[in-house]
């Protein structure tokens, strides 16, 4: 019992990302921030984006399956892939109006 809990919290490390968010259609006027994931071994994604302009933490949820991955924050709603290097896809704003392009980077955990 007690290795099999091990297992499950070793699981949902959570991975911390360096986050870059570009308008596409401007490709100015990036966007910085953290973004904290943890992603259950049912794929289910949680964790937390800080922007570097401020403000309080925004709670992310989503899923993945796979090298997809999914999931909002704020008013963005994002698809794209992850792999050992990042995560990389689009941001959509306002039902699809507003498209960014989002870069997180892997890095070591605070």
């Amino acid at each position: 019992m007690i290795a099999h809990i091990a297992l499950v919290v070793a699981l949902l490390t959570t991975q911390h990302y360096e986050v870059t968010m570009t308008e596409r259609d401007l490709g100015a006027g990036a966007s910085r921030g953290t973004l904290d994931l943890r992603i259950a071994p049912d794929g289910v994604v949680s964790g937390f984006y800080r922007a570097m302009s401020g403000g309080a933490p925004r709670n992310v949820s989503g899923g993945r399956d796979g090298s997809a991955i999914w999931f909002d924050f704020e008013n963005l709603s994002f698809t794209g892939t992850i792999d050992a290097k990042g995560i990389r896809g689009r941001a959509f704003r306002d039902g699809g109006a507003t498209e960014y392009v989002l870069t997180a980077v892997s890095e070591p955990n605070p």
